[in-house]
């Protein structure tokens, strides 16, 4: 009886996780999914493991008529007329960080945030979207 062995590459371990973990984006270092997205008040989780990256850019981007009003921690900066925040988080620790926006109402569109950090050796640049 002749044997048969099914080999699952990188590129469809990758697309079985797109497709089964939707809410949940991953990428090496650093997971996030949003905790709450309802109402005014939006919350970005990340995980964040060891060796943790040096700094952290995530740019946070909703559509619609909804506009972020503020955030904590405050973004460096809000633009597109209140659509996008950026933030650059220095001196990482392994462990779990919130970013929690203030929306001018309940959200209208669609959220989304991009994740931006180097790999903790400095060679590979990683990017992480994140979609409820």
């Amino acid at each position: 009886m002749k044997q048969h062995s099914i080999t699952f590459g990188p590129g469809l371990f990758c697309i079985l996780c797109m497709v089964f973990l939707p809410a949940i984006a991953f990428s090496g270092q650093i997971s996030g999914n949003y905790r709450s997205t309802s109402g005014n008040n939006i919350v970005l989780e990340m995980t964040i493991s060891a060796p943790a990256p040096q700094s952290i850019i995530i740019v946070q981007s909703v559509t619609g008529s909804t506009r972020i009003k503020g955030a904590i921690p405050p973004p460096q900066k809000i633009a597109g007329a209140g659509q996008t925040a950026k933030w650059l988080l220095k001196d990482i620790q392994p462990g779990v960080r919130q970013i929690q926006l203030q929306l001018t109402e309940p959200l209208q569109g669609s959220l989304q945030a991009h994740i931006r950090y180097r790999s903790a050796d400095g060679h590979l640049q990683e990017c992480v979207v994140v979609a409820p």
